[in-house]
């Protein structure tokens, strides 16, 4: 059977509901896409999580950084880089981390001291989320290690 034996009345009917239903469906297809973005939008973590994960990932890198330096480091920048290439110093409000090394005493271990100055983006104030450490040297193998660390956030 060809499309021109169909009566031409019935030929206009079913061209209107074909019609109609391309409608419908290019309008329920639309629905969905708008809606897709919405549902599906990625969760956002808190500030103050994703810059304890932050100042985790810096202190491990700080100590590789120091294996490959053989000494102290002096400022953040110096950290090896992150997964993408670049050294990731920034706390969840986009401010600079700010790090400091000590000595101990009789010993050839260091503390650790890494800073975000939290939501004020100010270093040195209440809100401040700090990560401190102590980092051992490992004679036998001439390495550092990051033997224990502990964050703590501001108020």
């Amino acid at each position: 059977m060809h499309y021109r034996d169909i009566d031409p009345e019935q030929r206009a009917k079913i061209l209107k509901l074909a019609g109609a239903a391309v409608l419908t469906l290019g309008a329920v297809g639309w629905i969905v896409w708008v809606s897709i973005p919405k549902e599906y939008k990625a969760p956002s973590l808190p500030k103050e999580d994703v810059t304890e994960a932050v100042l985790q990932s810096a202190a491990l890198r700080a100590v590789v950084a120091m294996n490959v330096a053989k000494k102290p480091l002096t400022s953040i920048t110096e950290i090896a880089a992150g997964p993408d290439g670049k050294p990731d110093i920034k706390d969840g409000w986009g401010s600079d981390l700010v790090i400091s090394m000590g000595a101990i005493a009789r010993s050839q271990n260091l503390t650790l001291s890494i800073i975000a100055p939290g939501p004020d983006k100010k270093p040195s104030t209440p809100d401040d989320i700090t990560l401190t450490g102590v980092i051992e040297y490992i004679p036998n193998y001439k390495e550092y290690s990051l033997q224990s660390s502990e964050t703590k956030r501001g108020e």
